[in-house]
């Protein structure tokens, strides 16, 4: 029992900001903004934000995952050059 209670903490929980790899819904979580925002900062070249990587090789559903350091690190560039997520 505390084996399935445990798969299902993790499933409901995939936004886990403690990891050292974050899902999408981390990083949306990590940044205190919506997923939608998350897509919009990916998908602008002019932010760098951080490449995600996948683990998975479906091509239906891929799942990405970026360094938790990486994402710290371009919100502390954006912090010190007064950017605006």
């Amino acid at each position: 029992a505390c084996i399935m209670a445990r798969a299902l903490c993790e499933l409901i929980n995939n936004a886990d900001v403690d990891a050292d790899f974050l899902t999408l819904d981390a990083v949306a979580k990590y940044l205190s903004i919506s997923r939608m925002s998350v897509y919009g900062l990916i998908n602008n070249e002019d932010r760098e934000f951080p490449k995600s990587f996948n683990i998975t090789k479906s091509e239906q559903r891929q799942k990405r995952l970026w360094d938790k350091k990486e994402v710290k690190d371009w919100l502390l560039k954006q912090r010190s050059e007064n950017k605006m997520l």
